[in-house]
């Protein structure tokens, strides 16, 4: 089913695949050698907001915020549904994943209405 793509995100490790992310709930990695499907990213929520998709460095791990004040970080090759954080009492607007200092591993950050939220550190 077609909807709006309320977020894009291009991988840095492959240039010939794009995330794309819906207000019906999908997102998905698109191959754009063959403008096809590659791979979807089952569990998300949404109906009515835009959502920042969030990649660390590496680019092992996708997350996204949903409707439903929940994050969930998929395995970015395979697709698999590794957690799901929340619900959070908060509004989930969006989600970044920040290195740490000094050779620490990457931490998640999530928006909300009242600011930052620090979730997870890898």
């Amino acid at each position: 089913m077609r909807s709006s793509v309320t977020s894009l995100r291009a991988l840095r490790s492959d240039h010939n695949c794009l995330l794309s992310a819906g207000l019906n709930g999908h997102i998905t990695m698109w191959d754009l050698r063959t403008c096809g499907e590659a791979r979807r990213y089952h569990g998300h929520r949404n109906s009515h907001k835009r959502f920042s998709l969030a990649l660390p460095e590496a680019e092992g791990t996708l997350c996204a915020a949903g409707d439903d004040n929940r994050m969930r970080l998929w395995s970015a090759r395979g697709g698999a549904l590794l957690q799901e954080l929340g619900p959070f009492p908060w509004h989930t607007a969006g989600a970044c994943f920040c290195p740490g200092d000094w050779g620490d591993p990457s931490a998640l950050w999530c928006a909300t209405e009242s600011g930052m939220a620090l979730l997870a550190c890898a």
